[in-house]
Protein backbone atom coordinates (compact mmCIF):
# COMPACT_ATOMS: atom_id res chain seq x y z
CA UNK A 1 0.00 0.00 0.00
CA UNK A 2 2.59 2.19 0.61
CA UNK A 3 4.69 1.70 -2.48
CA UNK A 4 1.19 3.15 -4.28
CA UNK A 5 1.20 6.02 -2.10
CA UNK A 6 4.54 6.97 -2.88
CA UNK A 7 5.81 7.70 -6.37
CA UNK A 8 8.88 5.69 -7.34
CA UNK A 9 10.42 7.50 -10.23
CA UNK A 10 12.40 10.70 -9.79
CA UNK A 11 10.95 14.20 -8.68
CA UNK A 12 9.63 16.56 -11.85
CA UNK A 13 12.23 19.19 -13.00
CA UNK A 14 9.03 21.10 -14.53
CA UNK A 15 7.14 21.92 -11.73
CA UNK A 16 6.99 25.14 -10.26
CA UNK A 17 9.06 24.52 -6.82
CA UNK A 18 11.97 22.89 -8.83
CA UNK A 19 12.22 25.80 -11.75
CA UNK A 20 12.04 28.67 -8.73
CA UNK A 21 13.97 26.28 -6.14
CA UNK A 22 16.66 26.36 -9.09
CA UNK A 23 16.40 30.06 -9.99
CA UNK A 24 16.54 33.49 -8.70
CA UNK A 25 13.42 33.32 -5.94
CA UNK A 26 15.78 32.11 -3.05
CA UNK A 27 17.88 34.93 -3.69
CA UNK A 28 15.17 37.43 -4.44
CA UNK A 29 13.48 35.98 -0.79
CA UNK A 30 16.63 37.05 0.80
CA UNK A 31 16.61 40.27 -0.70
CA UNK A 32 13.20 41.03 0.72
CA UNK A 33 13.79 39.84 4.04
CA UNK A 34 16.31 41.99 4.69
CA UNK A 35 14.46 44.94 2.99
CA UNK A 36 11.59 44.53 5.29
CA UNK A 37 13.84 43.87 8.38
CA UNK A 38 15.06 47.68 7.73
CA UNK A 39 11.35 48.44 6.69
CA UNK A 40 9.86 50.45 9.07
CA UNK A 41 6.77 48.84 10.44
CA UNK A 42 5.69 48.73 13.95
CA UNK A 43 3.87 45.11 14.33
CA UNK A 44 3.79 44.96 18.08
CA UNK A 45 4.99 47.45 21.50
CA UNK A 46 6.54 43.75 22.85
CA UNK A 47 8.49 44.19 19.74
CA UNK A 48 10.70 46.57 22.08
CA UNK A 49 9.34 46.75 25.37
CA UNK A 50 10.21 43.00 25.83
CA UNK A 51 13.57 43.10 24.28
CA UNK A 52 15.48 46.18 23.18
CA UNK A 53 13.91 48.54 26.35
CA UNK A 54 14.51 47.13 29.26
CA UNK A 55 18.38 45.98 28.14
CA UNK A 56 19.19 49.58 27.23
CA UNK A 57 17.36 50.93 30.39
CA UNK A 58 18.98 48.97 32.64
CA UNK A 59 22.90 47.90 31.11
CA UNK A 60 23.36 51.11 29.19
CA UNK A 61 21.55 53.84 31.64
CA UNK A 62 20.05 55.16 28.61
CA UNK A 63 16.59 56.70 28.90
CA UNK A 64 13.72 53.99 28.76
CA UNK A 65 10.39 52.51 30.18
CA UNK A 66 10.12 49.55 32.63
CA UNK A 67 6.80 48.10 31.82
CA UNK A 68 4.94 45.50 33.63
CA UNK A 69 6.85 42.54 32.67
CA UNK A 70 9.57 43.94 34.71
CA UNK A 71 8.27 44.74 37.89
CA UNK A 72 8.54 43.21 41.29
CA UNK A 73 7.11 39.57 39.53
CA UNK A 74 9.32 39.37 36.56
CA UNK A 75 7.91 37.11 33.65
CA UNK A 76 10.69 37.59 30.90
CA UNK A 77 13.67 35.74 30.74
CA UNK A 78 16.79 38.31 29.93
CA UNK A 79 18.77 35.80 28.56
CA UNK A 80 17.84 36.44 24.53
CA UNK A 81 17.58 40.24 24.80
CA UNK A 82 20.87 40.78 26.44
CA UNK A 83 22.76 38.45 24.12
CA UNK A 84 20.81 39.87 20.95
CA UNK A 85 20.53 43.51 21.91
CA UNK A 86 23.19 44.14 24.70
CA UNK A 87 26.53 44.09 22.44
CA UNK A 88 25.09 45.93 19.30
CA UNK A 89 23.30 48.23 21.09
CA UNK A 90 26.76 48.91 23.89
CA UNK A 91 28.77 48.73 20.92
CA UNK A 92 26.39 52.00 19.47
CA UNK A 93 26.59 53.61 22.76
CA UNK A 94 30.68 53.47 22.66
CA UNK A 95 31.25 54.86 19.39
CA UNK A 96 28.86 57.52 20.22
CA UNK A 97 30.11 58.30 23.43
CA UNK A 98 33.57 58.69 21.79
CA UNK A 99 31.85 61.24 19.06
CA UNK A 100 30.14 63.49 21.47
CA UNK A 101 32.96 63.36 24.37
CA UNK A 102 33.87 66.89 23.12
CA UNK A 103 30.59 68.13 21.97
CA UNK A 104 28.86 70.49 23.81
CA UNK A 105 25.47 68.84 23.03
CA UNK A 106 23.80 66.09 24.54
CA UNK A 107 24.25 62.60 23.60
CA UNK A 108 21.43 61.72 21.23
CA UNK A 109 21.42 58.68 18.36
CA UNK A 110 19.43 58.02 15.47
CA UNK A 111 16.34 55.91 16.44
CA UNK A 112 16.39 54.23 12.92
CA UNK A 113 19.84 53.02 13.41
CA UNK A 114 19.67 52.18 17.19
CA UNK A 115 16.28 49.88 16.34
CA UNK A 116 17.68 48.18 13.02
CA UNK A 117 20.74 47.19 14.96
CA UNK A 118 18.92 44.23 16.86
CA UNK A 119 16.82 43.05 14.29
CA UNK A 120 20.08 42.55 11.95
CA UNK A 121 20.70 39.90 14.82
CA UNK A 122 17.85 38.32 14.21
CA UNK A 123 17.96 38.42 10.84
CA UNK A 124 20.81 36.28 10.97
CA UNK A 125 19.00 33.89 13.46
CA UNK A 126 16.47 33.69 10.57
CA UNK A 127 19.06 32.00 8.34
CA UNK A 128 20.65 30.09 11.25
CA UNK A 129 16.78 28.64 11.23
CA UNK A 130 16.87 28.04 7.63
CA UNK A 131 19.97 26.13 8.26
CA UNK A 132 17.72 24.04 10.85
CA UNK A 133 15.43 23.25 8.61
CA UNK A 134 17.49 21.89 5.87
CA UNK A 135 19.44 19.96 7.95
CA UNK A 136 16.40 18.36 9.30
CA UNK A 137 14.88 17.74 5.76
CA UNK A 138 17.92 15.89 4.78
CA UNK A 139 17.47 13.73 8.19
CA UNK A 140 14.29 12.72 7.01
CA UNK A 141 15.04 11.73 3.82
CA UNK A 142 13.14 14.69 2.24
CA UNK A 143 13.70 17.16 -0.22
CA UNK A 144 14.50 20.70 1.69
CA UNK A 145 14.36 22.66 -1.69
CA UNK A 146 10.50 22.97 -2.14
CA UNK A 147 10.16 23.14 2.44
CA UNK A 148 13.00 25.78 1.87
CA UNK A 149 10.68 27.46 -0.19
CA UNK A 150 7.57 27.66 1.40
CA UNK A 151 8.97 28.14 4.88
CA UNK A 152 11.41 31.02 3.22
CA UNK A 153 8.29 32.88 1.25
CA UNK A 154 5.91 32.99 4.27
CA UNK A 155 5.74 36.12 5.92
CA UNK A 156 6.60 34.70 9.30
CA UNK A 157 10.34 33.96 8.00
CA UNK A 158 10.19 37.31 5.72
CA UNK A 159 9.03 40.20 8.36
CA UNK A 160 8.11 38.16 11.62
CA UNK A 161 11.38 36.15 11.90
CA UNK A 162 13.08 39.11 11.49
CA UNK A 163 11.92 41.37 14.27
CA UNK A 164 12.66 40.93 18.26
CA UNK A 165 9.89 38.95 19.47
CA UNK A 166 10.32 35.76 21.96
CA UNK A 167 8.41 34.30 19.94
CA UNK A 168 10.83 34.63 16.87
CA UNK A 169 13.20 33.02 19.01
CA UNK A 170 10.87 30.11 20.24
CA UNK A 171 10.76 28.95 16.33
CA UNK A 172 14.71 28.46 16.25
CA UNK A 173 14.59 26.34 19.54
CA UNK A 174 11.89 24.24 18.29
CA UNK A 175 13.13 23.57 15.39
CA UNK A 176 16.72 22.71 16.56
CA UNK A 177 15.09 20.61 18.99
CA UNK A 178 13.10 18.48 15.97
CA UNK A 179 16.80 18.51 14.23
CA UNK A 180 18.47 16.68 17.66
CA UNK A 181 15.45 14.71 18.57
CA UNK A 182 14.03 13.34 15.52
CA UNK A 183 15.90 10.39 14.28
CA UNK A 184 17.84 9.84 10.70
CA UNK A 185 15.36 8.09 8.05
CA UNK A 186 18.44 6.13 6.37
CA UNK A 187 21.34 4.96 8.26
CA UNK A 188 22.17 3.56 11.54
CA UNK A 189 19.57 4.38 14.40
CA UNK A 190 21.28 6.05 17.09
CA UNK A 191 20.30 7.77 20.53
CA UNK A 192 19.97 11.56 20.35
CA UNK A 193 22.34 13.80 22.34
CA UNK A 194 19.92 13.31 25.73
CA UNK A 195 22.24 16.00 27.44
CA UNK A 196 21.46 18.69 24.37
CA UNK A 197 17.99 17.82 24.27
CA UNK A 198 17.82 19.11 28.02
CA UNK A 199 20.14 21.89 27.37
CA UNK A 200 17.48 22.97 24.58
CA UNK A 201 14.47 22.37 26.50
CA UNK A 202 15.43 24.29 29.34
CA UNK A 203 16.28 27.80 27.31
CA UNK A 204 13.10 27.28 24.96
CA UNK A 205 11.15 26.88 28.27
CA UNK A 206 12.56 29.77 29.89
CA UNK A 207 12.18 31.85 26.59
CA UNK A 208 8.57 30.68 26.60
CA UNK A 209 6.44 28.53 28.75
CA UNK A 210 4.95 27.66 25.81
CA UNK A 211 7.53 25.68 24.63
CA UNK A 212 6.29 23.22 26.75
CA UNK A 213 3.59 22.32 24.02
CA UNK A 214 5.97 21.64 21.24
CA UNK A 215 8.95 20.07 23.09
CA UNK A 216 6.36 17.23 25.14
CA UNK A 217 5.71 15.08 21.35
CA UNK A 218 9.48 15.01 20.84
CA UNK A 219 10.82 14.12 23.68
CA UNK A 220 8.21 11.17 24.10
CA UNK A 221 8.63 10.02 21.09
CA UNK A 222 12.34 10.11 21.23
CA UNK A 223 11.72 7.67 24.84
CA UNK A 224 9.07 5.24 22.78
CA UNK A 225 11.64 4.89 19.87
CA UNK A 226 13.99 3.34 22.86
CA UNK A 227 13.50 -0.80 23.06
CA UNK A 228 15.99 -1.05 26.24
CA UNK A 229 13.98 0.10 29.60
CA UNK A 230 17.56 0.86 31.02
CA UNK A 231 18.78 2.83 27.98
CA UNK A 232 15.16 4.61 28.37
CA UNK A 233 15.77 5.67 31.67
CA UNK A 234 19.04 6.66 31.55
CA UNK A 235 18.22 9.04 28.45
CA UNK A 236 15.42 10.16 30.79
CA UNK A 237 17.56 10.98 33.43
CA UNK A 238 20.40 12.69 31.59
CA UNK A 239 17.74 14.59 29.88
CA UNK A 240 16.35 15.88 32.88
CA UNK A 241 19.79 16.29 34.96
CA UNK A 242 20.88 18.50 31.70
CA UNK A 243 17.06 20.72 31.83
CA UNK A 244 17.84 21.40 35.83
CA UNK A 245 21.43 22.40 35.70
CA UNK A 246 20.63 24.94 32.66
CA UNK A 247 17.49 25.89 34.70
CA UNK A 248 19.43 26.66 37.75
CA UNK A 249 22.01 28.99 35.56
CA UNK A 250 19.00 30.93 33.86
CA UNK A 251 17.15 31.25 37.02
CA UNK A 252 20.66 32.79 38.76
CA UNK A 253 21.47 34.97 35.54
CA UNK A 254 17.59 36.31 35.57
CA UNK A 255 17.69 37.19 39.34
CA UNK A 256 21.18 38.63 38.90
CA UNK A 257 19.98 40.80 35.53
CA UNK A 258 16.78 41.64 37.51
CA UNK A 259 18.41 42.85 40.69
CA UNK A 260 20.58 44.91 39.14
CA UNK A 261 18.34 46.45 37.22
CA UNK A 262 16.31 47.32 40.41
CA UNK A 263 13.43 45.47 39.87
CA UNK A 264 13.43 43.36 42.76
CA UNK A 265 16.33 41.10 44.74
CA UNK A 266 16.12 37.38 45.31
CA UNK A 267 15.37 34.04 43.37
CA UNK A 268 13.35 34.93 40.39
CA UNK A 269 12.23 31.95 38.16
CA UNK A 270 10.12 33.94 35.38
CA UNK A 271 8.53 30.78 33.64
CA UNK A 272 6.96 29.52 36.72
CA UNK A 273 5.82 33.84 37.40
CA UNK A 274 4.98 34.08 33.45
CA UNK A 275 2.75 31.06 33.90
CA UNK A 276 1.35 32.12 37.12
CA UNK A 277 0.01 34.82 35.51
CA UNK A 278 -1.53 33.95 32.48
CA UNK A 279 -3.64 31.54 34.65
CA UNK A 280 -5.65 34.61 35.82
CA UNK A 281 -8.50 35.54 33.93
CA UNK A 282 -8.41 39.40 35.44
CA UNK A 283 -4.79 39.42 34.55
CA UNK A 284 -5.63 38.66 30.96
CA UNK A 285 -9.10 40.79 31.06
CA UNK A 286 -6.18 43.83 30.85
CA UNK A 287 -4.94 42.51 27.77
CA UNK A 288 -8.05 41.42 25.76
CA UNK A 289 -9.71 38.21 26.16
CA UNK A 290 -10.51 36.25 22.93
CA UNK A 291 -12.94 32.81 22.14
CA UNK A 292 -11.45 29.80 22.58
CA UNK A 293 -11.56 29.35 19.08
CA UNK A 294 -9.89 32.11 18.15
CA UNK A 295 -6.66 30.64 16.94
CA UNK A 296 -8.19 28.19 14.94
CA UNK A 297 -10.69 30.13 12.87
CA UNK A 298 -8.13 33.34 13.08
CA UNK A 299 -5.12 33.63 13.67
CA UNK A 300 -3.75 30.29 11.84
CA UNK A 301 -5.69 32.08 8.87
CA UNK A 302 -3.58 35.02 9.60
CA UNK A 303 -0.68 33.76 9.45
CA UNK A 304 -0.86 31.02 6.61
CA UNK A 305 -4.11 32.66 4.31
CA UNK A 306 -5.40 29.92 1.55
CA UNK A 307 -2.36 27.40 2.60
CA UNK A 308 -4.25 27.20 6.06
CA UNK A 309 -7.46 26.43 4.10
CA UNK A 310 -6.23 23.73 1.86
CA UNK A 311 -4.40 22.39 4.81
CA UNK A 312 -7.98 21.93 6.43
CA UNK A 313 -9.49 20.53 3.49
CA UNK A 314 -6.67 17.80 3.22
CA UNK A 315 -6.86 16.59 6.09
CA UNK A 316 -10.98 16.87 6.07
CA UNK A 317 -10.70 14.72 2.49
CA UNK A 318 -8.15 12.03 4.04
CA UNK A 319 -10.41 11.10 7.35
CA UNK A 320 -13.20 10.75 5.12
CA UNK A 321 -12.10 8.36 3.15
CA UNK A 322 -11.00 6.94 6.53
CA UNK A 323 -7.13 6.86 5.58
CA UNK A 324 -5.74 8.34 8.45
CA UNK A 325 -2.94 5.65 9.00
CA UNK A 326 -1.31 6.70 5.57
CA UNK A 327 -2.97 10.27 5.70
CA UNK A 328 0.80 11.96 6.12
CA UNK A 329 2.82 8.95 3.71
CA UNK A 330 0.06 10.66 1.22
CA UNK A 331 1.24 14.01 1.47
CA UNK A 332 4.68 13.11 0.76
CA UNK A 333 4.15 11.82 -2.61
CA UNK A 334 6.05 14.43 -4.15
CA UNK A 335 9.39 12.89 -2.62
CA UNK A 336 12.16 10.54 -3.96
CA UNK A 337 11.33 8.36 -1.09
CA UNK A 338 10.79 4.74 -2.57
CA UNK A 339 12.00 2.45 0.52
CA UNK A 340 9.49 1.38 2.92
CA UNK A 341 11.04 1.41 5.64
CA UNK A 342 12.53 4.43 5.20
CA UNK A 343 9.08 5.81 4.32
CA UNK A 344 8.01 4.62 7.51
CA UNK A 345 10.36 6.59 9.45
CA UNK A 346 9.71 9.51 7.67
CA UNK A 347 5.94 9.34 7.78
CA UNK A 348 6.44 8.79 11.86
CA UNK A 349 8.88 11.57 12.00
CA UNK A 350 6.20 13.90 10.16
CA UNK A 351 3.46 12.72 12.14
CA UNK A 352 5.13 13.72 15.59
CA UNK A 353 6.55 17.44 14.04
CA UNK A 354 2.45 17.63 13.40
CA UNK A 355 1.13 16.48 17.14
CA UNK A 356 3.75 19.18 18.05
CA UNK A 357 1.90 21.67 15.88
CA UNK A 358 -1.51 20.59 17.42
CA UNK A 359 0.15 20.63 20.69
CA UNK A 360 0.46 24.23 20.02
CA UNK A 361 -2.35 25.31 18.84
CA UNK A 362 -4.72 23.46 21.24
CA UNK A 363 -3.02 24.13 24.55
CA UNK A 364 -2.97 27.94 23.54
CA UNK A 365 -6.24 27.76 22.40
CA UNK A 366 -6.99 27.04 26.43
CA UNK A 367 -5.38 30.48 27.44
CA UNK A 368 -8.56 32.69 26.36
CA UNK A 369 -5.99 35.75 25.29
CA UNK A 370 -4.98 34.74 21.91
CA UNK A 371 -3.04 36.26 18.55
CA UNK A 372 -1.27 35.45 15.59
CA UNK A 373 2.51 35.46 17.09
CA UNK A 374 1.74 33.11 19.67
CA UNK A 375 1.63 30.12 16.97
CA UNK A 376 4.99 31.09 14.56
CA UNK A 377 6.39 28.00 15.54
CA UNK A 378 3.80 26.02 13.53
CA UNK A 379 5.67 27.22 10.02
CA UNK A 380 8.71 24.38 10.94
CA UNK A 381 5.87 21.47 10.86
CA UNK A 382 3.74 22.77 8.09
CA UNK A 383 6.12 23.71 6.00
CA UNK A 384 8.29 20.00 6.53
CA UNK A 385 4.98 17.94 6.12
CA UNK A 386 3.40 20.14 3.77
CA UNK A 387 5.84 22.02 1.57
CA UNK A 388 6.69 19.44 -0.68
CA UNK A 389 2.98 19.55 -1.42
CA UNK A 390 2.38 23.18 -1.86
CA UNK A 391 5.63 23.88 -4.28
CA UNK A 392 6.42 20.30 -5.43
CA UNK A 393 3.93 19.84 -8.17
CA UNK A 394 3.44 21.33 -12.07
CA UNK A 395 -0.96 20.99 -11.20
CA UNK A 396 -0.47 22.99 -8.05
CA UNK A 397 0.44 26.68 -9.99
CA UNK A 398 -2.14 28.53 -8.94
CA UNK A 399 -1.84 27.43 -5.29
CA UNK A 400 2.05 28.52 -5.00
CA UNK A 401 1.31 31.66 -7.14
CA UNK A 402 -1.93 32.46 -4.69
CA UNK A 403 0.79 31.71 -1.32
CA UNK A 404 3.26 33.62 -3.03
CA UNK A 405 0.85 36.67 -3.52
CA UNK A 406 -0.93 36.17 0.18
CA UNK A 407 3.07 36.51 1.60
CA UNK A 408 3.83 39.47 -0.27
CA UNK A 409 1.21 41.67 -0.14
CA UNK A 410 0.97 40.73 3.80
CA UNK A 411 4.89 41.40 4.51
CA UNK A 412 4.52 44.87 2.45
CA UNK A 413 1.28 45.87 4.49
CA UNK A 414 3.08 44.97 8.41
CA UNK A 415 6.42 46.02 6.94
CA UNK A 416 5.52 49.51 4.70
CA UNK A 417 1.75 50.93 6.54
CA UNK A 418 0.97 49.33 10.06
CA UNK A 419 1.80 51.98 12.08
CA UNK A 420 4.87 52.23 9.80
CA UNK A 421 5.15 56.39 10.66
CA UNK A 422 6.15 56.19 14.48
CA UNK A 423 9.87 55.30 13.81
CA UNK A 424 10.01 58.19 10.96
CA UNK A 425 8.21 60.30 13.55
CA UNK A 426 10.80 59.76 16.26
CA UNK A 427 13.53 60.64 13.43
CA UNK A 428 11.96 63.60 12.63
CA UNK A 429 12.20 64.47 16.45
CA UNK A 430 15.64 63.45 16.54
CA UNK A 431 16.76 65.53 13.92
CA UNK A 432 15.07 68.60 15.77
CA UNK A 433 16.15 68.54 19.24
CA UNK A 434 20.28 67.44 17.83
CA UNK A 435 20.12 71.42 16.98
CA UNK A 436 19.11 72.53 20.11
CA UNK A 437 19.64 72.10 24.04
CA UNK A 438 16.17 72.91 24.25
CA UNK A 439 14.25 70.93 27.09
CA UNK A 440 11.84 68.99 24.78
CA UNK A 441 8.44 67.51 24.86
CA UNK A 442 6.68 64.64 23.12
CA UNK A 443 3.10 63.95 22.81
CA UNK A 444 2.06 60.58 20.72
CA UNK A 445 -1.29 60.08 20.50
CA UNK A 446 -3.61 57.79 18.33
CA UNK A 447 0.05 55.29 18.07
CA UNK A 448 1.51 52.53 19.46
CA UNK A 449 3.89 53.65 22.73
CA UNK A 450 7.04 54.84 21.28
CA UNK A 451 10.31 53.16 22.56
CA UNK A 452 12.15 55.75 24.50
CA UNK A 453 15.40 53.68 24.55
CA UNK A 454 15.53 54.48 20.52
CA UNK A 455 17.18 58.16 21.44
CA UNK A 456 19.84 56.66 23.53
CA UNK A 457 19.44 59.23 26.09
CA UNK A 458 21.94 59.22 29.04
CA UNK A 459 19.78 59.52 32.51
CA UNK A 460 23.51 59.35 34.40
CA UNK A 461 23.58 62.01 36.78
CA UNK A 462 20.20 63.07 35.88
CA UNK A 463 16.44 62.83 37.19
CA UNK A 464 14.67 63.65 33.91
CA UNK A 465 15.92 62.96 30.30
CA UNK A 466 15.89 66.31 28.35
CA UNK A 467 13.84 64.96 25.71
CA UNK A 468 10.18 63.72 27.90
CA UNK A 469 7.90 61.45 26.33
CA UNK A 470 4.21 61.70 26.77
CA UNK A 471 2.23 58.40 25.73
CA UNK A 472 -1.16 59.55 25.74
CA UNK A 473 -2.15 56.47 23.18
CA UNK A 474 -5.81 56.37 22.46
CA UNK A 475 -7.17 59.11 24.61
CA UNK A 476 -9.99 61.36 23.59
CA UNK A 477 -9.35 64.92 22.00
CA UNK A 478 -10.32 66.35 24.89
CA UNK A 479 -7.36 64.69 26.75
CA UNK A 480 -5.39 65.66 24.12
CA UNK A 481 -5.74 68.98 23.99
CA UNK A 482 -5.10 69.24 27.48
CA UNK A 483 -2.01 67.86 27.37
CA UNK A 484 -0.89 70.20 24.48
CA UNK A 485 -1.97 73.64 26.36
CA UNK A 486 -0.77 72.34 29.82
CA UNK A 487 2.54 71.55 28.03
CA UNK A 488 2.86 74.83 26.25
CA UNK A 489 1.29 76.99 29.46
CA UNK A 490 3.81 75.17 31.60
CA UNK A 491 6.25 76.04 29.20
CA UNK A 492 6.08 79.25 28.85
CA UNK A 493 6.48 79.96 32.82
CA UNK A 494 9.78 78.64 32.45
CA UNK A 495 13.17 80.94 32.64
CA UNK A 496 14.30 79.65 29.34
CA UNK A 497 12.68 78.39 25.60
CA UNK A 498 11.22 74.98 25.53
CA UNK A 499 10.24 72.59 22.22
CA UNK A 500 7.22 70.80 22.12
CA UNK A 501 6.74 68.01 19.36
CA UNK A 502 3.34 66.62 18.90
CA UNK A 503 2.63 63.13 16.41
CA UNK A 504 -0.93 62.83 15.51
CA UNK A 505 -2.75 61.12 12.26
CA UNK A 506 -2.32 63.46 9.37
CA UNK A 507 -6.66 64.49 9.60
CA UNK A 508 -6.76 64.90 13.50
CA UNK A 509 -5.28 68.30 14.27
CA UNK A 510 -7.40 69.82 17.58
CA UNK A 511 -7.50 73.64 18.52
CA UNK A 512 -4.32 73.48 20.64
CA UNK A 513 -1.87 73.02 17.82
CA UNK A 514 -2.64 76.64 16.01
CA UNK A 515 0.43 77.86 16.77
CA UNK A 516 2.40 74.55 16.11
CA UNK A 517 3.86 74.01 12.59
CA UNK A 518 4.23 71.30 10.81
CA UNK A 519 8.03 69.17 10.67
CA UNK A 520 8.89 67.70 7.33
CA UNK A 521 6.64 65.50 5.07
CA UNK A 522 4.34 63.64 6.32
CA UNK A 523 4.83 59.96 7.15
CA UNK A 524 2.91 56.63 5.84
CA UNK A 525 1.00 55.11 8.76
CA UNK A 526 -2.15 53.11 9.73
CA UNK A 527 -3.09 51.94 12.71
CA UNK A 528 -5.92 49.02 12.63
CA UNK A 529 -6.65 50.06 16.69
CA UNK A 530 -7.78 53.37 15.14
CA UNK A 531 -10.44 51.54 12.46
CA UNK A 532 -12.57 50.83 15.46
CA UNK A 533 -12.57 54.64 16.47
CA UNK A 534 -12.98 56.35 13.37
CA UNK A 535 -15.37 58.62 14.90
CA UNK A 536 -12.89 60.66 16.57
CA UNK A 537 -11.27 61.10 13.48
CA UNK A 538 -12.59 62.79 10.48
CA UNK A 539 -11.63 59.98 8.29
CA UNK A 540 -9.31 57.10 8.60
CA UNK A 541 -6.09 58.75 7.63
CA UNK A 542 -2.78 56.98 6.04
CA UNK A 543 -0.54 59.69 7.20
CA UNK A 544 1.27 60.76 10.97
CA UNK A 545 2.20 64.53 10.81
CA UNK A 546 4.79 65.97 13.86
CA UNK A 547 3.94 69.26 14.64
CA UNK A 548 6.40 71.67 16.37
CA UNK A 549 6.46 74.71 18.74
CA UNK A 550 9.22 76.83 20.07
CA UNK A 551 7.74 77.81 23.37
CA UNK A 552 9.52 81.09 25.21
CA UNK A 553 8.85 82.58 28.68
CA UNK A 554 7.10 85.74 28.84
CA UNK A 555 4.81 85.46 31.93
CA UNK A 556 7.00 85.17 34.99
CA UNK A 557 10.33 86.06 36.50
CA UNK A 558 13.65 84.43 36.38
CA UNK A 559 13.00 83.24 39.19
CA UNK A 560 9.96 81.20 38.36
CA UNK A 561 9.10 77.72 38.58
CA UNK A 562 9.63 75.26 36.05
CA UNK A 563 6.47 73.00 36.44
CA UNK A 564 7.16 70.79 33.31
CA UNK A 565 10.86 70.00 34.53
CA UNK A 566 9.15 67.50 37.09
CA UNK A 567 6.62 66.24 34.37
CA UNK A 568 9.05 63.25 33.50
CA UNK A 569 8.47 61.67 36.56
CA UNK A 570 4.88 61.53 36.66
CA UNK A 571 4.88 61.07 32.48
CA UNK A 572 2.30 58.86 30.87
Amino acid sequence: QISLVLSSRPPSMAGPGRLLGGGPLPLLLVGLRLMFTMAPGYLHPDEFFQFSEPVAGALLGVDALSTWEFDTLPVRCMLFPVLLAGPPLAGLRFILSLLFSRASTDLLADPTLVLLLPRLAMLGLSLVLEALVHGLCEKLALDPAPRLLAMASSYIVLLLQTRTFSNSIEVVLFAALAYVALPPSRGAQRPPRAWLMGCLFAVGVFNRPSFLLLAAPLIANMLHLLSDSALRLSMALTLGKWAALTAVCLVAFDSAFYCYQGSTCGVIITPLNNILYNTSISNLAQHGLHSLFTHVSVNMLTLYGPAYILIVCLIIRRLRRRCGNNFVLALLREDPVVDTLVARQTARSCAVLLACAAMLVGGLSLVPHQEPRFLMATIVPLSVVFGGWLFGSSKRTVVTVTWLLFNLLMGVFFAFVHQAGLVPALADVYARAAQHTLPTHVVFAYTYMPPRHALMQDMAGRSCPRITFHDLGSATPLALDTVVRALVRDAASCESSAAVYVVLPGSFRPLSLQRFTQVGPAHLHLSLELVERRSRLRRLDFSLVVYEAIVSHHTASASAPCPYRSACIAQS
